[in-house]
């Protein structure tokens, strides 16, 4: 077991790292593997829209995106590996040759094939007079911490014109739009009542919580008591919320390691001075 979690955890994230700083670019069988699966989950997520009559193109997108995922979390995973070998000054090919090695320096030779360093190669460990916080970690999180604060402000800027009463009710879904050539925003074309009177309105599909109804079936909607035209699903205002309420933490977060990683770099900065 402990094998398997570090062949998932440790190695692979290694093995992609090194490809992708031989290749310059992420290798091509990774993308490969990346869009078989993203083949076959939309294969399988438009055999499930089937079964289930749900919206074909929300359960194929879904499944398109499941390769793309998995490489990005390969690649994260990898970043998060780079960052802990980098505090222990160890290359990540010592975590993959390390057994290979020991059984070398047994027989008195040295390392061989692609894990040896080749003359003049800039070592992947950190030397022990290299800061242990470099500055484009500290640039990282300010950069993340703007990008959330400015994430906070469009939701709060767009919700801005949803802003007084609202009334819940039930709309019925006359049509929908899949923009042209099925790349634009989809939008949903709804009729609902307003005090004795029907009033047609347009969503966006991708607002609804959950899957996307088909026309001739009713959603909820809540609408601006002032201005009926300004509609959109229910819960939308919630989920807004939720989405501010989550880059908010994620800028405070990042602020405070944006902090702490800059002090640790100058006081190293102040300390190598200083001898």
């Amino acid at each position: 077991m402990f094998s398997v979690v570090r062949w998932l955890l440790v190695t692979q994230p290694c093995r992609f790292y090194l490809a992708c700083e031989d290749a310059g670019v992420v290798p091509w069988r990774y993308l490969g593997v990346a869009g078989g699966i993203s083949a076959l989950g939309a294969a399988l997520g438009a055999g499930w829209a089937r079964l289930a009559d749900a919206d074909s193109a929300d359960a194929v997108a879904l499944g398109i995106v499941a390769g793309p995922a998995i490489l990005g979390c390969l690649g994260l995973q990898s970043l998060l590996v780079m960052i802990v070998l980098w505090i222990r000054g160890t290359g990540p090919d010592e975590v993959l040759d390390r057994g290979a090695m020991s059984a070398r320096g047994a027989r008195g030779t040295g390392p061989s094939g692609r894990h040896a360093d080749p003359p003049g190669r800039i070592p992947r460990r950190r030397a022990g007079r290299d800061p242990l916080v470099p500055w484009p970690l500290v640039a990282f999180f300010a950069l993340v911490s703007a990008v959330a604060v400015l994430d906070v402000g469009w939701i709060h800027h767009r919700e801005r014109a949803y802003s007084g009463p609202r009334q819940v009710t039930t709309a019925f879904i006359d049509s929908y739009d899949d923009g042209r050539f099925g790349l634009g925003r989809r939008r949903l074309h709804i009729i609902f009542e307003v005090e004795g009177r029907l009033v047609r309105a347009s969503v966006r599909a991708e607002d609804i919580d959950g899957v996307v109804p088909q026309p001739g079936r009713s959603t909820s909607v809540e609408y601006l008591v002032a201005d009926p035209l300004r509609v959109r699903p229910e819960g939308t205002s919630r989920r807004a919320q939720e989405e501010a309420d989550f880059s908010r933490g994620v800028a405070v977060l990042c602020l405070i390691l944006m902090v702490l990683t800059g002090a640790f770099r100058v006081i190293a900065l102040l300390r190598r001075r200083a001898r």
